[in-house]
């Protein structure tokens, strides 16, 4: 890979990286979705989830539980520092990110990030958000 190549692939994923929040605060899962590959997998609070269909499932129910919790689900995503390591047409990164809820941390973790590309076009295969802390009585509390 050249290195005109992989700055290509390296802007591609970031920006993979940034549509994910903003589509998922958009709450458009549909766009969501089409983010990971075919059999994408998505690992959230222990739980796997497969496929781009497992992926509305993770987020229908996550809306559900916040929901039934009495909170609001309107959620802003802030990614930060994100380190992308590139080997031909598949990658991986290691991204933090602090989630705000009206208008104040909510809760806070990283992305560990497997990437692929198809076609030339990458997209997510495999993502696990770890989170590392929340406020008590918030949206990450009972997402955790």
């Amino acid at each position: 890979m050249d290195k005109i190549d992989e700055l290509y692939a390296r802007e591609s994923i970031r920006d993979l990286i940034n549509r994910y929040c903003i589509e998922a605060d958009r709450g458009r899962l549909d766009a969501v979705q089409n983010l990971f590959a075919d059999n994408g997998v998505y690992v959230f609070s222990g739980r796997e989830y497969t496929g781009r269909q497992g992926i509305v499932e993770l987020f229908t129910e996550s809306g559900r539980r916040v929901q039934a919790a009495g909170l609001k689900a309107r959620a802003w995503h802030n990614v930060t520092s994100s380190a992308v390591d590139v080997t031909g047409d598949t990658a991986t990164a290691r991204t933090y990110v602090v989630v705000l809820v009206a208008g104040a941390a909510d809760h806070w973790g990283y992305y560990d990030d497997e990437f692929r590309c198809v076609d030339g076009r990458w997209f997510i295969a495999r993502r696990e958000f770890k989170l590392q802390g929340f406020v008590p009585g918030g949206i990450g509390e009972v997402l955790k």
